[in-house]
This record gives structure tokens, sequence and C-alpha cells, in this order.
């Protein structure tokens, strides 16, 4: 198994220094990341989620509520490990970190994840996470699209205002 994750590092590697120089992958050498991504998958029975979705924009307690509760009943599920960065509100030192590195930090979370869930929301900072993800090849599913979540996140909802 260690092997596998080290050859999909070094296969995402390559893959962003093609992203970088424009250049397009061929079919077989992605071919050759999914093998790997399933096969690592498989040998966990939890399906890597990041939790992306507003944290400054609107009503902050809202937005961690949402995202709180996207990740209790994905993990209630049996079948999600989830990180949800919304969590680094309440780090003491939040506001003394700049919005960038709380980014970049997020983005190598994603390049792990074998999905990405985006809540609803404005949020740049999730529009940046998507975009990253779906660059890289990581799936990216709204939440009501999530059978778990999709009574909690119907497709019409939007973010409440407080």
């Amino acid at each position: 198994m260690i092997s596998s994750y080290k050859e999909l590092s070094e296969c995402q590697d390559r893959l962003l220094a093609c992203y970088r120089t424009g250049s397009r992958p061929s079919d077989k050498f992605l071919a050759r990341i999914t093998q790997l991504r399933d096969a690592i998958q498989n040998g966990s029975k939890l399906t890597r989620v990041y939790v992306s979705g507003p944290i400054t924009k609107g009503s902050r307690a809202t937005n961690f509520h949402q995202a709180a509760k996207a990740q209790t009943i994905l993990m209630e599920s049996g079948k999600y490990a989830v990180l949800n960065p919304m969590l680094t509100m309440m780090h003491p030192d939040e506001p003394n970190i700049s919005w960038e590195r709380w980014l970049d930090t997020d983005l190598a979370w994603i390049e792990v994840a074998d999905l990405v869930i985006r809540l609803p929301g404005e949020s740049a900072g999730g529009d940046k996470e998507t975009a990253y993800a779906r660059q890289i090849g990581v799936p990216v599913a709204y939440a009501y699209e999530i059978p778990e979540l999709r009574e909690a996140f119907p497709a019409h909802y939007t973010t409440p205002t407080v």
C-alpha cells in the first residue's frame, strides 16, 4: 500500500507539472492515476471527503453549523472520513493567519481527498478549492448530490442569513 501512495504522489506531481506547462497528460497516465486511487481507496472502507464551503462570507455561525451538520451526517453514515476546514474558525490564532495561508493548507488536503463536497453559499475559497480539485482530477459534488446529504441540503437550498 505504501508503494501505491508513493507512486500516486509522484504521478500527481507529474500531473501538476503538466498543467503548469500547459501540456496534456496521456490517457494512459490518467488511467494509471485512477487505478492507483482506486487501489488505495479500496484499502480503506472510508471515502476521504473534503468539505468545501463558505467560512467568512455571510454569517460565520451559520456557515460553521452548516458544515458541522454535513460532517455529522457523513460521519454517522459510516462511509466517509471527513475533513471539515470550517473547524479552523475555532483555532485561537485564526485571525492572525492569512486567508492565502489557510487556502494553501486546504489545497494540500484536497490533493489527498477522494471527493470534495461543496456546500451551499457564496465562497471565493470554496470556488478556488473546487476548481483546484477538478484541475487535479478529484471529483466534486454538491451537497444535494450526495444521497446522505440530500434531505439536509436540497437542490434549492441556499445558505440562510442570520
